[in-house]
């Protein structure tokens, strides 16, 4: 793959990302258990502006971690995407569990007990995509991006705008329902699927 075709590819995926990502929460507020109310556009652009540079260093801090030295050592021992990033997932949720309270995202009648096995998946989730941008731009500066374009993004929203009736917040939680695990999750595998594709063509051309 030349230099041309390679910026392409990184553009598309990164792009697929961040479009997917939104539309697995816009598909967690559909029906009536989740909704949207009092929402400002200019109050929320301007929110997520300001959080924007925040949540960045905040994911580069992480990802050096988690992408930048878990990931590709995990791969180095020939573990399948999958497997890696479960086990990437145990530490990164593990990490966050002696301040899960400070989270934004938990703005919900859900008590801990609830909430927590299903941040495991959330990160599970995640960590197929970011471990796919890794892999496909040879960086985890990707993943840096979309980590804090999707901070800024989602906890501003579960912060300040999004109602979830009570009871309903296991499916339709706009941080990790499992409605959004799920598209999230087919969105990794739909990464990963096409890009050993890619490995599998160019292997025969």
């Amino acid at each position: 793959m030349n230099d041309f075709d390679r910026k392409k590819t990184i553009w598309r995926v990164l792009t697929f990302s961040v479009f997917g990502y939104c539309g697995g929460l816009g598909r967690s507020l559909t029906g009536r258990q989740s909704f949207i109310s009092d929402f400002s556009a200019g109050k929320f652009i301007q929110t997520f502006l300001t959080a924007l540079p925040i949540f960045f260093i905040f994911a580069i801090f992480e990802e050096v971690g988690w992408r930048g030295y878990l990931s590709p050592k995990l791969d180095a021992l020939g573990l399948n995407r999958f497997l890696a990033s479960a086990i990437v997932a145990v530490v990164w949720a593990t990490w966050h569990l002696p301040y899960i309270r400070e989270l934004t995202w938990v703005y919900s009648t859900e008590d801990l007990a609830g909430f927590i096995p299903r941040f495991y998946l959330v990160c599970f989730s995640f960590s197929i995509i970011f471990g796919e941008l890794r892999s496909v731009t040879g960086t985890f500066w990707a993943a840096v991006l979309i980590h804090a374009i999707g901070n800024a993004f989602g906890h501003p929203l579960a912060a300040e705008y999004v109602q979830t009736v009570a009871g309903m917040e296991y499916f339709v939680s706009i941080s990790n329902g499992l409605v959004f695990i799920v598209l999230v999750s087919l969105l990794g595998a739909a990464i990963n699927r096409w890009r050993l594709a890619r490995i599998s063509l160019n292997g025969r051309t």
